[in-house]
């Protein structure tokens, strides 16, 4: 089944049961969705959501998208115990951070098949989802996962760099 699902474009992820040493078929992804796959603008996509990405595109920064809802718990709680930690901020000020409110705009949560909320896509500073956070996280782990995200580069500037030579050293004096 599991070869099928890929053959159509989808990506399935597999998870081996600690319990068990078979391996388990559990998540089908959506291409366009999956890890590593470009993260997709949708046609209809409001002004603020393509302008935030033109302007990450332009920066070079990387991209979060928080899903959320002005009802919604967990996504209070988010906001007002993670995303306000000292921490958290001052690492979000390398990152464009767009908020979109699931209720105003339920179409663009539908183009990224938004199940649950908070929901936040981690896109990285080339436009491919490095990650995905569907629920609340405190801030101590949502730091690493900032800084994993800050920590990819693009390919394009790794390999453009000249390859480093080592110095040529002086001869050593004998005595």
């Amino acid at each position: 089944m599991a070869a099928i699902i890929r053959k159509l474009g989808y990506k399935v992820e597999t998870v081996k049961p600690a319990d068990s040493k078979k391996t388990v078929s559990r998540k089908v992804v959506p291409p366009s969705l999956a890890i590593g796959n470009l993260a997709p603008i949708p046609t209809k996509a409001p002004d603020f959501f393509r302008e935030a990405f033109a302007r990450a595109q332009k920066s070079g920064r990387p991209i979060v998208i928080d899903f959320w809802a002005t009802w919604c718990a967990p996504c209070k709680k988010l906001k007002l115990l993670t995303l306000k930690d000292p921490k958290v901020e001052k690492i979000l000020e390398s990152v464009e951070l767009i908020f979109v409110d699931t209720d105003t705009y339920p179409e663009l949560a539908k183009a990224y098949r938004v199940t649950s909320i908070p929901d936040l896509l981690f896109v990285d500073r080339t436009g491919r989802i490095a990650d995905r956070l569907r629920g609340f996280e405190s801030a101590a782990p949502f730091v690493k996962r900032l800084q994993k995200l800050l920590a990819i580069r693009p390919a394009s500037r790794l390999t453009s760099r000249p390859a480093s030579r080592p110095a040529s050293r002086p001869a050593s004096r004998r005595r």
